[in-house]
């Protein structure tokens, strides 16, 4: 995977961006909750028992507003049978696969964005049937807090956020033709590893994958901050 980036940062750009930064580093208002859910996943990794597969699900979905029951119900999994079989049926299935441990282990090992996608890929089209929805960001959730440094959080306000980081940079993120072939998923990850490569080159700052999250909902944040304060003015005038 090539891509083409142009990375200049004005030196006001500099100023800002680092003033982004110092806030969502001072921030600590998710650090329990998501220290739980870490340890919640570095606790119980596997995947064979439904208990533990179903408390996973269940709390990385709904604390991340992304549950996995939103959607309409298909025949794989209505009511309580949705967490008590279907969702165990499959993650157990799929993370039992030899070519799934496969792809694990090179992720452990290599860390390789092509790795990380492809198993994005795969859980999310095993998912889908259970809902008739592609549901990319319960699985980037999901494969975070398993892997936290391998995956990147992909959500609408992230996905805000994204292309302002890259205008701070005076120049959009261009991918290869090859990439923009693939998933919606793995066009913003690898944006996303690039975006925090920038930064780490530009600014001297290194961020985990959770770090960069969070700079890019803070940034989402006041995009739509600055929307609703404009809409009000045109009301006023």
């Amino acid at each position: 995977m090539t891509i083409s980036v142009f990375h200049s940062i004005s030196r006001e750009n500099k100023v800002l961006l680092r003033g982004h930064i110092r806030t969502i580093k001072r921030d600590h208002t998710w650090e329990i909750t998501n220290k739980t859910i870490y340890g919640l996943c570095k606790k119980y990794p596997d995947h064979e028992k439904t208990e533990e597969i179903v408390a996973k699900v269940i709390i990385i979905g709904r604390v991340y507003a992304a549950a996995l029951e939103r959607g309409k119900a298909t025949r794989h999994g209505k009511g309580d049978n949705f967490y008590r079989i279907a969702v165990p049926a499959i993650m157990r299935k799929f993370f039992s696969s030899p070519v799934t441990k496969n792809i694990i282990a090179k992720i452990r090992n290599k860390n390789t964005p092509e790795d990380a996608i492809h198993l994005h890929n795969q859980l999310m089209k095993r998912l889908k049937p259970l809902r008739k929805m592609n549901k990319v960001s319960f699985v980037s959730k999901y494969l975070h807090f398993h892997f936290p440094k391998s995956y990147y959080i992909y959500d609408s306000r992230a996905n805000v956020g994204l292309p302002i980081v890259e205008k701070l940079f005076d120049r959009r993120i261009e991918i290869n033709k090859t990439l923009k072939k693939t998933t919606k998923y793995g066009q913003f990850y690898t944006k996303s590893e690039f975006a925090r490569n920038l930064i780490q080159k530009s600014l001297n700052i290194k961020l985990s994958h959770r770090e960069f999250d969070s700079l890019l909902l803070f940034i989402s944040s006041k995009v739509k901050k600055t929307r609703c304060e404009n809409n009000n003015k045109q009301k006023r005038s």
